[in-house]
C-alpha cells in the first residue's frame, strides 16, 4: 500500500516536523553565568643613572694643596633596587703623596682592582651618592719638586676616570655577580 502525500501535506508535515523539534530543542536549557573583565596593565622596570661632577676635569697637583673633586652618582627617582658600582681607573703615575679615599658606603669589589660596590633600593626621590670621601684629592706636604721633575710621558700628567654601573638586584645575588653582568 502506497500512499501519496498531496502537495499540501508536504508542506504541512514539515511545519509539524519543525514545531515538535523547536519544542523539544526549546525545553533544553543551559545554566550560563559570565563575569566582568579584569584588566592587567604591565610596566617595564627602569634604573636611571648619571655620573656628575660639578669642579671641572683638569687640576693642578700642589704639595700640601687638597684637590675638590666631587664626582656622585645619582640614580633617578622610581629606579629598582640596583647594585651600583664605580670603577675608579688611574692612568700615568700618582706620587705616594697623592690620595683619594671613597665615600662611606662604598666597598672594594674583591679581585678587582679600582671597583666599588655599594646597595641602592628603589627610592620614589632622586637619590644622590658620593664617590669620593670629603670630596677631595688629598696633597701631601712630602711631595717634592724632584719626584715630580723626574716624572716623564703620561707619568708627567695622571689622570683618573671614574665610570658607574648600575644592575638590578631582583635575581642577582651578589655584586660579584652583578659586576660580571655590567661588563658583559
Amino acid at each position: 500500500m502506497k500512499t501519496k502525500i498531496g502537495r499540501r501535506g508536504l508542506p504541512i508535515m514539515l511545519c509539524a516536523l519543525l514545531l515538535v523539534g523547536a519544542s523539544v530543542l526549546g525545553t533544553w536549557a543551559y545554566l550560563t553565568a559570565t563575569t566582568t573583565a579584569k584588566e592587567n596593565t604591565f610596566t617595564y622596570g627602569s634604573i636611571g643613572l648619571t655620573l656628575d661632577e660639578t669642579t671641572g676635569g683638569s687640576y693642578k697637583i700642589v704639595p700640601g694643596v687638597d684637590i675638590t673633586k666631587d664626582p656622585t652618582v645619582k640614580v633617578a627617582a622610581g629606579s629598582e633596587d640596583c647594585w651600583l658600582f664605580v670603577k675608579v681607573e688611574r692612568k700615568g703615575a700618582f706620587l705616594d703623596g697623592v690620595s683619594y679615599e671613597m665615600a662611606d658606603g662604598w666597598t672594594a669589589l674583591p679581585g678587582e682592582d679600582g671597583v666599588y660596590y655599594r646597595e641602592a633600593a628603589a627610592a620614589t626621590t632622586e637619590q644622590t651618592f658620593s664617590v669620593l670621601k670629603g670630596d677631595k684629592i688629598t696633597v701631601s706636604t712630602d711631595i717634592t719638586s724632584a719626584q715630580i721633575a723626574a716624572l716623564t710621558g703620561d707619568d708627567k700628567t695622571p689622570s683618573l676616570t671614574f665610570t658607574a654601573y648600575a644592575v638590578q638586584q631582583a635575581t642577582v645575588d651578589t655584586a660579584a655577580d652583578a659586576w660580571v653582568i655590567a661588563n658583559a
